[in-house]
């Protein structure tokens, strides 16, 4: 699983959202948050990714567009 960092940062644009607001609003430390993010999503759980939709609201397809983002390289 590959985090959609854009996404979520346009998501985040659009519900005027910063990353210490989102943080606090899903009860991530603020330091945890920014590392995961950067490092691509890894290491985010499944309750972190939950609180991250609750906190900007995000409809389950929009959830879908940050979390479950399939890479475009395939092994072939």
């Amino acid at each position: 699983m590959e985090l959609n960092l854009p996404k979520l940062k346009g998501y985040m644009a659009e519900k005027d959202v910063n990353m210490t607001q989102l943080a606090v609003k899903s009860g991530i430390n603020v330091s945890t948050l920014s590392r995961k993010l950067s490092n691509g999503g890894l290491g985010l759980k499944v309750g972190e990714m939950h609180a991250i939709v609750r906190a900007l609201g995000l409809t389950g397809k929009e959830a879908q567009s940050v979390f479950l983002f399939q890479n475009s390289h395939k092994c072939e």
